[in-house]
């Protein structure tokens, strides 16, 4: 259920429609100020204007916070950081984003509602196990998780030496793999609005589950929106990542893919700024340029994507992308050009 506290009705219009696209419009709670606090408790997700008072009294409910920023009130406001920046905490100021918010979400919640439903299967099977002699238990065993694990795995070929994971964001999510490296065997792991922290959190069903011979990870550039933190933190975890990798799943092989470039020239019709937002290439470059040191220092194979998608100006190419920071069909096909040397070696 989501509970709305928008007092902008043309903002709550907008908000009404995108839940109206994604299927959850009749999951509102509309407010009700005698009966606020138990149609609150009901809720799992909170919409709200951006006001202190009110971010800091629903906070107490522990739900999914969703905040409408205002233009430039960061940068007036520079208090603003330490209100905002906590766990599920979220904040927009576009339909667009706000619609990235709420697909993330409820990807979330109907993933966690699937893998529920997995273990209350097995653990259903398993007390049923119990009651028969041991021999039998093994062979039922065995019959119910071939049968219950329900994943990508199957897809792989299993005939083969190869087991790639590309994880990422929705720069990774929304590559065609399929279209672009046929008969070899691929997972997508990529997820719309993925930070660095949430690849931390999720490796063992985004990676380790499939046991890969090679994980392609492309990760970093929703930290800047998404988060306050500096270069340096946003690179501590793409090595923590890896270390973490490196560890559970030692005979696997990683690569880096830079941090690819964006395009905020506004006198591109293409461009769209509420999605680049404050991204620059500047702290791009200077990520990249740590990543590459840290790569050849560890023996880790890095990709400079990042200058394969330039233009003459140090812009990801206008020909490339569809906003400026999405990638279109023209700049999959580079990338893929020069990932294929990595994949096929």
């Amino acid at each position: 259920m989501i509970f709305l506290s928008i007092e902008d009705i043309l903002d709550k219009k907008n908000v009404l429609n995108i839940l109206k696209e994604l299927y959850i419009k009749d999951k509102v709670i509309d407010i009700d100020k005698n009966h606020k606090d138990l149609k609150i408790d009901k809720a799992k997700v909170i919409i709200i204007d951006y006001n202190e008072e009110k971010i800091k009294e629903y906070q107490k409910y522990k739900k999914i916070l969703i905040v409408k920023l205002k233009s430039n009130l960061i940068k007036k406001n520079k208090n603003i950081s330490t209100l905002l920046y906590k766990k599920n905490i979220y904040t927009y100021n576009s339909k667009n984003e706000l619609r990235e918010i709420l697909t993330y979400i409820y990807k979330q919640e109907k993933r966690n509602k699937l893998i529920f439903a997995f273990l209350t299967v097995i653990i259903l099977c398993i007390f049923s196990f119990l009651t028969y002699n041991q021999n039998k238990k093994i062979l039922m065993s065995k019959k119910v998780l071939q049968e219950k694990k329900i994943n990508k795995v199957e897809l792989l070929n299993k005939n083969k030496n190869e087991n790639i994971i590309f994880l990422g964001d929705s720069l990774t999510e929304l590559y065609e793999l399929d279209k672009y490296f046929k008969d070899i065997p691929l997972v997508n792991s990529g997820t719309c609005g993925f930070t660095t922290e949430d690849i931390i959190k999720n490796l063992k069903d985004y990676v380790y589950i499939y046991n890969p011979t090679k994980v392609i990870l492309l990760i970093g550039t929703n930290d800047f929106t998404l988060t306050n933190d500096s270069n340096e933190e946003i690179v501590e975890r793409i090595k923590h990542i890896i270390n973490e990798i490196s560890k559970y799943r030692p005979k696997t092989e990683i690569f880096i893919e830079s941090l690819y470039p964006i395009n905020n020239n506004e006198d591109e019709s293409k461009v769209d700024m509420k999605m680049v937002r404050d991204r620059t290439n500047e702290r791009i470059q200077e990520i990249n340029s740590t990543l590459e040191e840290y790569c050849k220092s560890n023996n880790i194979k890095y990709i400079d994507m990042y200058n394969e998608l330039t233009d003459e100006e140090g812009n990801l190419n206008i020909e490339y992308t569809v906003d400026g920071l999405h990638v279109n069909n023209e700049g999959y096909e580079i990338i893929t050009k020069k990932l294929k040397k990595y994949i096929e070696e």
